[in-house]
């Protein structure tokens, strides 16, 4: 039975055979830090994803170097079959000069490479906006994962709690000011809500007045259609 790729690998994995496809020369591990799947990532499911995609050949994988300091090379499985590029080409291949637009991966829309966080000299394949909303959703991530826990802040970092607590502030402010707006507004209302009140209360008085006229008025002609004159 093949491997089963964990769920929470399953994306960066996909990220990964898409990038390394762009490249036909291959690319560095280190390279794969541009891709935003990959890098949210802890170093034990990096590791992890590498030998799946090892032990799987869903890319070609080459080892360089001695065990523990190697540089490892990905190449996708469709340009196998063509002849090996050395090394330094591939190197000399990656600096060449970068185009003025990079396409983000995760949107697909070309921008300018300023919209891309730099990465060792390189532009990640992510652009800003899409980073930081992959980083929002990987914390509510966590933080659903570990809702069982009884601190309702555990897995926050420090930089996070901040945040969290200059939010929470500037919220309380805007309902602060918000609630001390309204009752400025009421205190202002009240009078004319009295004189609209004492206003309704005379109409009420003064139609209940004309219907009891009114009923009043209907036994008096009553009377005087019955009315008969006695000889």
């Amino acid at each position: 039975m093949g491997r089963t790729t964990p769920p929470n690998l399953e994306r960066a994995l996909s990220r990964v055979k898409a990038y390394v496809l762009r490249y036909p020369n291959g690319v560095e591990e280190s390279d794969l830090y541009k891709v935003d799947a990959y890098t949210v990532l802890s170093k034990k499911e990096r590791k992890q994803l590498v030998e799946i995609i090892e032990s799987t050949n869903a890319l070609k994988v080459k080892r360089t170097g001695k065990p523990g300091k190697e540089k490892i090379w990905f190449q996708h499985m469709k340009f196998v079959d063509s002849v090996e590029v050395e090394l330094d080409e591939v190197v000399r291949s990656w600096s060449k000069a970068a185009p003025t637009e990079h396409q983000c991966m995760s949107c697909g829309i070309s921008k300018p490479l300023s919209e891309f966080p730099d990465n060792y000299g390189k532009p990640l394949e992510t652009c800003r906006k899409c980073l930081n909303r992959l980083r929002e959703e990987t914390m509510i991530s966590k933080q659903l994962n570990q809702s069982h826990s009884s601190d309702p802040l555990a897995g926050f970092s420090p930089e996070q709690l901040m945040k969290i607590s200059e939010m929470a502030s500037t919220r309380a402010k805007e309902v602060k000011e918000s609630l001390t707006a309204r009752d400025a507004i009421t205190k202002q209302l009240e009078p004319i809500r009295r004189e609209v009140l004492q206003a309704y209360q005379k109409v009420t008085k003064a139609f209940d007045s004309m219907v009891d006229g009114m009923s009043d008025l209907d036994k008096a002609m009553a009377k005087l259609r019955e009315f008969k004159a006695e000889v």
